[in-house]
């Protein structure tokens, strides 16, 4: 969120923040595919809102 006052950032990376925990699970057998694709999906959702939140508070 800090690269968000910046005007020439466009966007951000993202990895296993999003699905690490998650893969650990799935790959366990403690949660089922589509329980998989909603909590990594919620948690793209989380980044992007706290994107938005910081670009928008950047100016």
């Amino acid at each position: 969120a800090a690269a968000a006052r910046h005007s020439y950032v466009k966007g951000f990376a993202v990895g296993r923040t999003i699905f690490a925990a998650v893969a650990l699970d799935w790959f366990g057998n403690k949660i089922a595919d589509d329980e998989a694709v909603a909590a990594m999906t919620d948690n793209f959702a989380q980044l992007c809102a706290i994107w938005d939140e910081a670009r928008a508070a950047a100016g």
